[in-house]
This record gives structure tokens, C-alpha cells and sequence, in this order.
């Protein structure tokens, strides 16, 4: 399997990099790419499974990314905090938030299927990276989080899973990793999620919450046939593997 990076220009989209200071206590910075996996010359896909069905480049599509606002009288309002389209498989959105936010991003294009990514920003918080994914080989398009899964608002919550993948005797760089389980959120069960997870140099991070102890479950998918790999996980606060 090999994986095919289309990335040349960084775009800056109207008033969503405006004034925007990196340097800044407040900044965010999220920048998304196109992803393609592709069979191997030695290797046959299934005709009836690969190749996109849809009849746009996905290495165009455009991002929106959401959050939402609760109004005085209770009701929660959906606000763009930024959109645009990917040029030649890459865009970049900086700004500025003076407080953690819970976003959601979306493709409008694939919106028949579904394909949504939620994560966590936070002021002055490190870079988080996406890549729209369009797997030729299982027919499947879908957001990740490259490297890491930061969804953490409250330090003190905080627990932390770490895997490296290099010693698995298979080609793990375009592996699906997903982290989930629940929690007690106080006045129920809330769940944990990762969100969708591709590695970096073999390697993925999950920071989540948990104020109580918690099992979580971490599976990881790679290859064509989908070979699972899958792990039990007891986790307190502050814990690490």
C-alpha cells in the first residue's frame, strides 16, 4: 500500500487568517490535507469496492469547521468559525479563541456519507493536523487526526494514551486507530472518543478526560483485508500507558 501526500500551496482564505499572530496566547492553527491510498502495482483491488464513487476531486473539496454557542435562553446556535477549499490538496486555517472550543469539521461534498471529525481547540494550543482520506482500495473517504488526539479543556482531567506501531511486522502508515469508552460524566455516562486516527512515523497520542476510572478500547485497522489489531485499556486520570 503506499499513501500519496498532494500538497504544494498554503491558501489563506479571507478573513479566517487576517491578523492572525501564531506567536499569540489565543492562536489556533489547523491545517488540513488531501490523503489518496492506492493499491500496490502487485496488488488488485476489488473492482466492486474501489476507486471514489463521487464525481468530484476530493483534493478540492472544501472544509467547514463548526462550533456551537449556547444563547441566554438555553438554545445552542451552530457558529462557522472557518471554511474554504483544499488547493492542490492543502489548506490552513489560523486564528484567534479566548477560550477551548469543541469544533466539528465537516465536508460538505460528502455530506450523503456522513464524514465529520470532532476534536477539541484550545488558545495558544499546538497545531493540530487532518487529512481527508480517500482510500481507493476499501471505496471510503473519511477525516483524521494525524499523530494526535488532543480533546482535553480541563488539565486536571486529563489522561493520556500513547502506541507506537513500528514493530508490527506490516505497513502501518496509513492505519485506522480509534480510541473509545465511557465515562462518569456526574450525572451519567459520557463516551471517550478519539475521533478517527491515522499514525505519524508509526506513532499516534490520545489525550482525553476522566475524572473517574474508566476502560477504554483501542482498535487499530491496517491493510487490505483489515487486519485488527485490538487492546483493553484501564484508565485513571493523569494515567499513561
Amino acid at each position: 500500500m503506499k499513501i500519496l501526500f498532494r500538497s504544494f500551496f498554503i491558501v489563506i482564505m479571507g478573513l479566517v487568517l487576517l491578523g492572525a499572530d501564531v506567536s499569540s496566547p489565543n492562536s489556533y492553527r489547523i491545517v488540513c490535507e488531501y490523503v489518496a491510498i492506492e493499491p500496490d502495482a502487485q496488488e488488485d483491488a476489488d473492482p466492486a469496492t474501489s476507486g471514489t464513487t463521487d464525481s468530484f476531486d476530493l483534493a478540492t473539496a472544501t472544509i467547514v469547521i463548526t462550533h456551537e454557542v449556547e444563547q441566554e435562553n438555553g438554545e445552542t446556535d451552530v457558529v462557522e468559525l472557518a471554511s474554504g477549499s483544499l488547493v492542490d490538496g492543502r489548506i490552513v486555517f489560523e486564528g484567534e479563541i479566548d477560550e477551548p472550543l469543541d469544533i466539528k469539521i465537516t465536508v460538505p461534498e460528502l455530506a450523503h456519507k456522513t464524514v465529520l471529525l470532532k476534536t477539541v481547540i484550545t488558545p495558544g494550543g499546538e497545531e493540530i493536523s487532518v487529512a481527508l482520506v480517500d482510500d481507493s482500495v476499501r471505496n471510503d473517504q473519511r477525516l483524521a487526526l494525524v499523530g494526535s488526539s488532543r480533546q482535553v479543556k480541563d488539565p486536571a482531567q486529563k489522561f493520556t494514551i500513547s502506541g507506537d506501531l513500528n514493530s508490527v511486522d506490516q505497513d502501518m502508515s496509513q492505519a485506522h486507530v480509534l480510541v473509545q469508552g465511557m465515562r462518569d460524566a456526574g450525572s451519567g455516562l459520557s463516551p471517550i472518543s478519539s475521533g478517527n486516527m491515522l499514525p505519524s512515523n508509526g506513532k499516534f497520542l490520545f489525550e482525553g478526560e476522566t475524572h473517574e476510572p474508566a476502560v477504554v478500547f483501542v482498535t487499530v485497522t491496517a491493510g487490505p483485508s483489515s487486519d485488527m489489531y485490538f487492546s483493553q485499556v484501564s484508565r485513571r486520570s493523569r494515567a499513561r500507558s
